[in-house]
């Protein structure tokens, strides 16, 4: 894979998840899974995919002394870490705020959610304009608003609603992102929608189903997400070598 790096953030307060009865310590990315914090099966992912070096954004120092304590447990050595405390205003403004520690093309990932190494391939692939970004998209669901798209011929057009269509999908990440979307994020005021948009109506977007749960929002979001975790992570499991190894000795698929 020719992308090495990936801005992976470990913040996310998860106050509907604690509304919903969830307890876990300061933040979405450190819920325990399967013997694990969630923030260690998103690194695997991307480890198994080929990433190579790591920019890891949270919202303050807890945050981070928590995120670098999962990588001194981590089985792989990534070959370079970088750290950036960002001051919280939100999520999409991450790689900008993170833009002079990225590379002309990288991806964006979420510490609270897992991803397949394939699905980092297969945003790749679909990688064919120098001005083109890769989202991520997933079935919708009603009770967790986020920015919707419709598939058809005339490719890719944003809905305000779901009409209940097959070819209707929720957008998020991983995102495949280049420092061309950075530049452009502060006249898009960092807003998701108005990032969908507008790469959308000039052509320029790219979405790639991903066979796994949308970060995770809301409890009900998280149900449905155990079983699909749980599975995952036992096919991840079942990849992982018994002792630390290098980036020259990776699983292959």
């Amino acid at each position: 894979m020719k992308t090495k790096q990936a801005l992976v953030t470990c913040g996310g307060t998860g106050y509907r998840l604690r509304k919903g009865g969830m307890k876990f310590p300061v933040s979405k990315s450190f819920i325990e899974f399967k013997g694990h914090p969630m923030f260690y099966w998103c690194l695997l992912g991307l480890y198994y995919a080929g990433i190579e070096r790591l920019v890891i954004v949270g919202d303050g120092a807890e945050k981070l002394r928590k995120a670098e304590h999962v990588l001194s447990d981590f089985p792989y050595n990534f070959s370079e870490v970088d750290w950036h405390e960002d001051p919280g205003f939100g999520s999409n403004e991450l790689p900008y705020q993170a833009r002079h520690l990225l590379d002309d093309y990288f991806f964006f990932e979420c510490g609270h959610s897992i991803s397949e190494p394939e699905h980092y391939h297969r945003m790749e692939d679909e990688l064919n304009d120098e001005n083109g970004i890769v989202l991520s998209m997933f079935e919708p669901k009603s009770y967790a608003p986020r920015p919707l798209v419709r598939l058809d011929n005339h490719g890719i057009t944003t809905i305000s609603q779901l009409t209940g269509a097959n070819n209707e999908f929720s957008v998020g990440s991983p995102r495949l992102l280049n420092q061309e979307y950075i530049s452009k994020l502060p006249e898009l005021e960092f807003n998701l929608y108005k990032i969908v948009e507008f790469y959308s109506s000039n052509g320029l977007l790219k979405l790639v189903r991903s066979n796994m749960p949308l970060e995770v929002n809301v409890i009900e979001e998280w149900k449905e997400a155990i079983p699909i975790y749980k599975k995952h992570i036992e096919k991840l499991c079942a990849r992982a070598r018994t002792s630390p190894n290098s980036l020259s000795s990776r699983p292959s698929f």
